[in-house]
């Protein structure tokens, strides 16, 4: 009986590693959102050395026109890629939850530790049958 609510309880105990992920994951995105920081830069020196580039060959105004147009070629190939590759599958309906079950299970664990929440001066084994209940219904509720 005590080892299925210790089993009941154990996703609390992996609070903590969700709360690592969490702080690994916030410092992950930190270092990737400083790389494209530095890589828009780097991008821009490019782009105004090939203007340079292609400003002393032609004009200045073809350099621009020639330079516009590479990067509009570029943003809709990306922007076609992006369409063909990210398409979402539609979420499956939420399973419906099967009160019948819920109860007969909350009662059975309520059953095994034999409480009468009618009778005074059994707090423990209340609050230990609740704390199961909850247990219960909240892996059910999660699934």
């Amino acid at each position: 009986m005590l080892g299925q609510i210790l089993e009941l309880a154990l996703p609390l105990l992996t609070a903590q590693s969700v709360v690592h992920k969490a702080k690994r994951s916030f410092k992950e995105i930190a270092v990737k959102a400083v790389a494209a920081a530095v890589a828009v830069v780097g991008f821009a020196f490019l782009l105004a050395a090939l203007w340079i580039y292609l400003a002393a060959l032609y004009s200045s105004l073809i350099a621009s026109l020639l330079i516009g147009v590479g990067l509009l070629v570029v943003a809709g190939l990306v922007a076609l890629m992006g369409r063909m590759m990210i398409r979402e599958p539609v979420a499956p309906a939420a399973p419906a939850m099967d009160l019948a079950a819920i109860t007969a299970m909350t009662e059975d664990l309520i059953s095994k530790f034999e409480v009468d929440f009618s009778r005074k001066g059994t707090p423990t084994k209340s609050v230990g049958a609740a704390l199961a209940a909850g247990f219960a219904l909240g892996r059910i509720v999660t699934r």
